[in-house]
């Protein structure tokens, strides 16, 4: 985005965030980091958000267990925290982490240079049964097609060659069908 001023900043990054949501940026709650940069007269926002009843339902299950906390945040967020304060022995370079759950949700984060360039979940397609009752596990399939989304959006982002990803790790594919 542009350097703006900061008196202008919380209007500005709910308006450009609404392009990209697929629904009302009411529902949601979200929080930004903006880091300006003068030289440039750029400024780049980490924007992170989940449904606002889904952070609600966090909280009350966490209230209920007798647990008090100040921060709800996407797992791929806390996989990129990981992975940038205690980063791979020999690792250099820009880094993926792949992370599949049993539900089939797949966390993404690719990072750089202690800098998260992507951070992002979604729905994996399941696995089709042969006899109609549910199958384990996801269509591998639709993984590869969210890996090759997910890249080719950084692709165009960092079109300088600083998003090529040197590592990918993956943790927890769990429930791969057979490729």
């Amino acid at each position: 985005m542009p350097l703006l001023p900061r008196k202008d900043w919380r209007d500005a990054i709910r308006f450009e965030a609404q392009k990209y949501l697929p629904f009302d940026i009411k529902q949601l709650a979200y929080d930004y980091v903006v880091t300006p940069d003068k030289r440039q007269r750029k400024m780049t926002v980490l924007f992170v958000a989940a449904k606002r009843e889904v952070v609600e339902t966090v909280r009350g299950l966490a209230r209920e267990a007798g647990l008090t906390g100040s921060v709800v945040e996407p797992i791929p967020l806390s996989l990129a925290r990981a992975l940038l304060l205690r980063p791979l022995r020999g690792a250099n370079g820009t880094q993926a982490l792949v992370d599949v759950d049993r539900r089939g949700t797949l966390n993404l984060v690719v990072v750089r240079d202690r800098a998260i360039l992507l951070a992002r979940d979604s729905a994996l397609q399941p696995l089709a049964s042969m006899t109609g009752a549910p199958a384990e596990g996801f269509d591998p399939a639709s993984l590869l097609a969210e890996l090759r989304l997910s890249f080719s959006s950084l692709a165009k982002r960092f079109r300088n060659g600083h998003a090529e990803v040197n590592r990918i790790l993956t943790r927890n594919l769990i429930g791969i069908g057979a490729v």
